[in-house]
C-alpha cells in the first residue's frame, strides 16, 4: 500500500475459510513496514493445536474498483451476527 502516513497503523488480513488476523505496525516516514500474518482455520472444522495453513506467496493490491460479487462475498462475510 502507499502513501500509509507514518505512524501506527491497523492491518487486518482476511482469507476464506481462516480467520481473521489484526495487528498494528508502525510506519515510518518514508519507510517501509512489513508483517507476516498466521492465520488459522475457521470455525466450519475444528482447529489441531499450533496447526498453521501455509499460504503461497502473495501481494496485497489496492484496487478502487471491485466486482459485485467480491462486494457481495465481503458483506456476507464482514455482516454481524
Amino acid at each position: 500500500m502507499t502513501n500509509v502516513p507514518a505512524g501506527p497503523a491497523r492491518i487486518s488480513a482476511i482469507y476464506l475459510g481462516l480467520n481473521r488476523q489484526t495487528v498494528t505496525v508502525n510506519v515510518t516516514p518514508g519507510g517501509v513496514a512489513q508483517r507476516e500474518f498466521q492465520l488459522t482455520r475457521g470455525v466450519e472444522r475444528p482447529q489441531v493445536e499450533g496447526e498453521i495453513v501455509r499460504l503461497q506467496e502473495f501481494n496485497v493490491v489496492a484496487d478502487r474498483e471491485m466486482s459485485a460479487q467480491a462486494i457481495a462475498i465481503n458483506e456476507q462475510r464482514l455482516a454481524p451476527t
